[in-house]
């Protein structure tokens, strides 16, 4: 059985009409094609020949030149083109349609005399599909690409409804929309054929079902892009919490009340990259109009950024932070600030969003480092090196005195003199950190001059203290610190005796398990950057408490306790135990030694906070070893810092923002895999795979 021929449509009609209409056509497809090719071709050609040309050695020293110099400054901005890529990928699909659309005219040319008139019609139709075919998918594949490199400008328009630049995210849209209807059109067109030729027929079917599943790409992008806008990313499955901000970085970023302009210099190939990214973008979703993160995207970003900020060494930088519009409040945080590693261990941390937040609040005080006074001549742990080296690692705090000064802090010892102690008018906190001895009447008077009485910036002091049991030399009992009742006024009081814990399971220990409830359900801000779970407070250990009724005045909260949680006793000690076993077994035996001890379930406080009215005044610690420099040489080191940098925070009434660096981790191939994992799973994955794929076929070929 024979099929008629298939009639021509007019198209054909014209296009077979005379010998050089084909060619004509196609030749006009490429020649358009040849447009982007030779736009981009002059760059890649740079690009390639950049990468081939060995580095010169720049003079140095005596020998470097004015002109020399410059060129190194500007050799990083003439050799960087973040957008190779784009421009390589533009040139390649031009080069490509180009190069295949002159093809098909020549083809056509070359075997018209030969070809039979009655076949004239279909090839005509065939080198017509070819060429949309072509056409189509590589605008299609381009539009796709270039549409996902412009996300952020979409998703701008969608925070915000800015169309600056919008046109960047709809222009490759458009092509990928045009590319579609013109792949569309050549299968349509050459389905005349579909019947009588297998070959029209792959072509067609191959068409439809690139067109379809390109199409279906990027609904799937638009739809991710416009859900991803108004759903913030929340769902964060590391064990770490990687993905997710601090919760003072939350608390802080909602509260902005000026722009804050980031301006991410770090490139897609760093390791911090992916990091930097999800931080800003988290950042941007809790306060898209005053979070504004910029990416330098091209070498004219990079050179507006060296104008307008001509002082931040952009090759060190990693984010530029501006406060403001006016472009006079602007900080930097460095590429190798972003992570660091733990000591003595391959771990590593990022730490990047504690970096951003510390220069954010550097800048928002106008870049004025306030200035710290630790006391220092009552035996006091230590923050300065011993001038003849071996410190007490267990007697110093040199660690902490590092780290507030990383936060932008001036750190010094209080000088003290005894005819006329007095404490400096840029005080904006003293810290007594553990006296060994009672502090001097003098220093006393002064602080409490200085706690009751307003300064030259018209309010009162503010202090934080450290007071863990200390044993007297000679007596037993525990040494005072001279600022008893100093703190009472306060409505704080220091127990004179050893805090001891017995919990069932684990051993007897100095340490006290304890937890922050207290301070959680007293909303204070100290305490909301550390665990929320119970942790361990190495001894020795004292109890504060809080003085009944106390000076109206001022408000003392606990803010760490022993833990109410887990099923704990505590008790009393006039001295150090030395075998704390063998007390526990004698309280186990005798009501009276419980009764005496003040044996109790309930919890204890080690740490208070006083306020008057909102004003945070005075904090007090009844343990010091986590403060030193031993328990900083442990790699423990985060507890204590965090603690005296969010109660500096509290007590000069600025946001509390104290960030636990978090563990970047690696996932590893497990050295044993269970054959499910290793062999069913895949296979299960691949027959499915195939089953969905040959259900496809069959319904586009009944359709």
């Amino acid at each position: 059985m024979t099929t008629a021929e298939p009639r021509s449509d007019g198209l054909t009609k014209w296009l077979v009409a005379a010998p050089n209409n084909v060619s004509i056509l196609l030749a006009v497809v490429a020649l358009l094609w040849a447009i982007p090719t030779v736009y981009f071709g002059p760059g890649v050609i740079r690009n390639l020949s950049a990468d081939s040309k060995p580095a010169e050695k720049s003079k140095t020293g005596a020998d470097a030149t004015k002109e020399d110099k410059d060129a190194e400054k500007k050799s990083p901005l003439a050799a960087f083109d973040p957008d190779r890529t784009n421009r390589t990928i533009a040139f390649v699909l031009g080069l490509g349609g180009m190069l295949a659309c002159g093809l098909f005219a020549f083809t056509w040319t070359a075997g018209y005399p030969t070809t039979p008139v009655a076949q004239r019609p279909f090839r005509a139709r065939i080198f017509v599909l070819a060429a949309a075919m072509t056409t189509g998918l590589l605008l299609m594949a381009g539009g796709a690409w270039f549409a996902i490199d412009q996300f952020d400008a979409l998703k701008k328009w969608i925070d915000t409804k800015s169309a600056k630049n919008l046109w960047k995210a709809l222009a490759p849209v458009m092509a990928f929309v045009v590319g579609a209807a013109i792949a569309f059109a050549g299968a349509q067109y050459a389905r005349i054929d579909e019947r009588h030729n297998q070959t029209t027929r792959r072509l067609v079917y191959a068409t439809n079902f690139l067109v379809s599943a390109l199409l279906l790409f990027l609904v799937l992008v638009i739809v991710n892009i416009f859900f991803g806008a108004r759903l913030p990313n929340k769902l964060d499955t590391t064990s770490s919490g990687f993905f997710s901000l601090d919760p003072s970085t939350e608390k802080y970023i909602r509260e902005l009340n000026q722009k804050v302009t980031v301006h991410a210099n770090i490139g897609s190939d760093e390791p911090q990259y992916a990091a930097v990214r999800a931080m800003l973008a988290t950042c941007q979703e809790l306060n898209p109009n005053l979070f504004v993160p910029q990416y330098i995207g091209s070498n004219a970003d990079l050179q507006k950024l060296r104008t307008k900020f001509p002082t931040v060494n952009l090759r060190e930088s990693a984010l530029v932070l501006e406060l403001g519009d006016d472009g006079t409040r602007f900080g930097a945080v460095k590429h190798a600030d972003l992570a660091k590693s733990a000591p003595g261990s391959p771990r590593q941390f990022f730490q990047g969003e504690s970096e951003m937040m510390r220069e954010l609040l550097f800048l928002s005080e106008n870049r004025t480092k306030p200035t710290i006074y630790f006391t220092q001549n009552s035996g006091e742990l230590a923050i300065e090196p011993s001038p003849m080296g071996g410190s007490n690692p267990e007697r110093s705090a040199t660690a902490l005195k590092a780290h507030l000064e990383k936060a932008n802090l001036i750190v010094k010892p209080l000088p003290f003199d005894k005819k006329n102690p007095k404490i400096p008018d840029d005080a904006a906190l003293v810290v007594v950190l553990d006296p060994a001895v009672p502090l001097p009447d003098e220093m006393v008077g002064a602080l409490r001059k200085y706690m009751t009485e307003k300064g030259p910036n018209n309010k009162a002091g503010r202090l934080f203290v450290v007071a863990g049991p200390t044993p007297k030399i000679q007596d037993e009992g525990l040494q005072t610190t001279g600022l008893e009742a100093l703190l009472s006024e306060f409505n704080v009081g220091l127990v004179p005796a050893y805090l001891y814990m017995y919990a069932n399971f684990r051993e007897p220990a100095d340490g006290c398990i304890v937890d922050t409830q207290a301070g959680r359900t007293a909303n204070n801000p100290i305490v909301q950057t550390i665990s929320t779970r119970p942790f361990e407070l190495t001894g020795p250990n004292r109890q504060l408490t809080v003085v009944q009724p106390g000076n109206a005045a001022f408000r003392a909260t606990a803010i760490i306790q022993t833990t109410s949680v887990l099923p704990v006793l505590t008790w009393l000690e006039k001295s150090k135990l030395a075998d704390i076993n063998a007390t526990v077994k004698a309280l186990a035996k005798s009501e009276d030694l419980q009764r005496s001890r003040m044996l109790t379930e309930e919890p204890r406080a080690l740490a208070v906070a006083v306020s008057e009215g909102e004003t945070g005044r005075l904090v007090v610690f009844g343990t010091s070893t986590i403060f030193t420099d031993a328990h900083a040489q442990q790699g423990r080191a985060g507890a204590g810092s965090l603690l005296l940098s969010s109660s500096i925070d509290w007590l000069r009434e600025r946001p509390t923002v104290s960030i636990v660096n978090k563990e970047i981790g690696y996932w590893k191939i497990p050295t044993q895999l269970d054959a499910a994992n290793a062999v069913y799973l895949p296979l299960g994955i691949m027959v499915l795979s195939i089953i969905v794929v040959a259900v496809g076929v069959w319904v586009v070929r009944r359709s």
